[in-house]
């Protein structure tokens, strides 16, 4: 069977997820499937061993006066590959469509949070939809990375039920990382750790707001990864007093991650909306309790490994960062967590993906 993967998410450092999820597939099937990594500009994430690569200019930045670039881009861009003429499935990791009209194509939904959470002004999430949906109707069928997304997308999108099927993410992949304690996060038991991206749905700004609750616990701070903060949020924090309690880690490297769950009072997940949310097995994975809200798909996901709490009530997560430093509520829950990651497996999400592309040759 030959694959020909759009490798939009190898091409950049923001889509870390996306990325995470097709490198663990493609590692583990790359000996039955043949799969093709179409690259349109520099890779930026590494890619997995034995998969072939074809490389053109079709997304790579131009300086605006690099003229020659510029047409070598264009005709990148109106031309399609021979390989791809010859393969059986297309499988983008983003919502591009094959230039090839022949080819069957398949798509992966990651979340609907553009459709529900559009008043957030995120312009971005706003012109994608209609991107996503010219994608998945030319689908001939749809992974869903959770029971939660499918449901979302039928809700949304009724008639596309009878493509969706749901292939649960693994956890394994921080585990072979070597612990590197840095001196700066040392004794951080006394923080709470949040992970990712902190726009809108994300509801970072609430989590601030716990912190300037009576029932957040004193002397427990919080630990920040992800990308800098800006100005903004900079100017929020100091106002807010917080400034000593709030520290902004940057964007660490995998054995930094596995460090910093290990360290961590809890990971604190207060999103209103999620995919999936990966981070939930990789703090099972390093025994840091979960604290997070209270939607289904991380009852999904966590099942009971969590304290939950009401995303929408800043009092509401600061007592329940403040319940987890109860040892007979912290020692259960990390018990649960690692009982729960029994349920997920990147070699199971592998295999369950390569009878996906069987089953969508065979439509």
């Amino acid at each position: 069977m030959k694959v020909w993967i759009d490798g939009i998410a190898f091409e950049n450092a923001q889509q870390k997820g996306i990325w995470r999820v097709f490198f663990e597939i493609m590692s583990r099937t790359s000996q039955v499937i043949d799969y093709t990594l179409w690259l349109r500009s520099a890779a930026k994430q590494p890619i997995p061993r034995g998969v072939r690569v074809y490389q053109d200019n079709g997304r790579e930045e131009i300086g605006r006066y690099s003229l020659s670039k510029r047409i070598v881009r264009r005709l990148a861009n109106r031309s399609v590959p021979k390989e791809l003429k010859n393969a059986d499935l297309f499988h983008s990791t983003g919502f591009t469509l094959p230039l090839h009209d022949g080819i069957k194509t398949v798509n992966t939904v990651y979340d609907m949070i553009a459709e529900s959470h559009f008043y957030i002004g995120i312009r971005e999430l706003e012109e994608g939809i209609s991107v996503k949906q010219q994608a998945y109707e030319r689908a001939c069928l749809l992974s869903c990375i959770s029971q939660a997304t499918a449901s979302e997308l039928t809700a949304y999108q009724p008639h596309l039920t009878s493509k969706a099927r749901v292939i649960p993410l693994g956890h394994e992949h921080l585990l072979s990382e070597k612990s590197t304690v840095r001196e700066s996060m040392a004794g951080s038991m006394n923080a709470a750790l949040f992970i990712g991206n902190r726009y809108g749905y994300k509801n970072f700004v609430n989590l601030l707001y716990a912190m300037l609750t009576s029932a957040w616990p004193p002397k427990v701070g919080l630990h920040v990864i992800g990308p800098p903060f800006s100005s903004a949020e900079l100017a929020w924090i100091k106002r807010s007093g917080l400034s000593d309690r709030v520290s902004h880690l940057g964007c660490l490297s995998t054995a930094g991650l596995s460090s910093a769950y290990r360290t961590a009072r809890c990971l604190v997940f207060p999103s209103f909306q999620e995919g999936f949310g990966l981070p939930c097995l990789e703090a099972h994975s390093f025994r840091c309790p979960l604290v997070c809200s209270d939607i289904p798909v991380f009852h999904e996901v966590a099942g009971g490994a969590a304290l939950f709490f009401d995303p929408h009530l800043p009092t509401d997560i600061a007592q329940q960062v403040n319940r987890i430093g109860d040892p007979n509520v912290r020692q259960p829950i990390i018990d649960e967590g690692t009982e729960n990651l029994l349920r997920f497996c990147w070699d199971t999400s592998a295999q369950r993906t390569a009878e996906f592309y069987e089953e969508a040759l065979r439509q």
